[in-house]
């Protein structure tokens, strides 16, 4: 595990303004476009210790991404 900062050093940025001694976990998707590089948190360390797969994580915040979407459009 890493800091954002950590990464910040190695050229990585996020979306989302992070202080930089949050840990992260860094890994790599293959996207429709090439590689995709993510930061998970500790909502994805936590959903990563229920069940290990990062495909399994990345369609929770899919889901829950859609699900705020759909509230802000009422």
């Amino acid at each position: 595990m890493k800091t954002v900062g950590e990464l910040r050093a190695l050229g990585w940025a996020s979306h989302d303004a992070l202080r930089d001694d949050m840990p992260v976990t860094a890994f790599r998707l293959d996207g429709d476009k090439g590689p995709e590089y993510w930061m998970g948190l500790k909502n994805f360390y936590a959903i990563t210790r229920y069940n290990r797969s990062v495909m399994y994580a990345m369609a929770v915040h899919q889901l829950s991404e859609m699900l705020v979407q759909a509230r802000d459009v009422k």
